[in-house]
């Protein structure tokens, strides 16, 4: 029985490693997501400033 115990805590923290790693990822992908995000923003006033000028020339 201790063998099928210690397979079992085997499973379970290679299970836990994994729901960890894809975690660590999903943190790694939100914050290139936001990253990409804020760029884009920057870019979309960069626009509407440009748009606001032309409008005023």
């Amino acid at each position: 029985m201790a063998a099928t115990s210690d397979e079992e805590m085997e499973s379970l923290l290679s299970t836990f490693d994994q729901i960890y790693k894809d975690f660590q990822n999903g943190v790694v992908e939100v914050q290139l997501l936001r990253s990409n995000c804020n760029v884009e923003i920057e870019k979309r006033q960069a626009l509407q400033s440009t748009c606001d000028s032309l409008k005023q020339g």
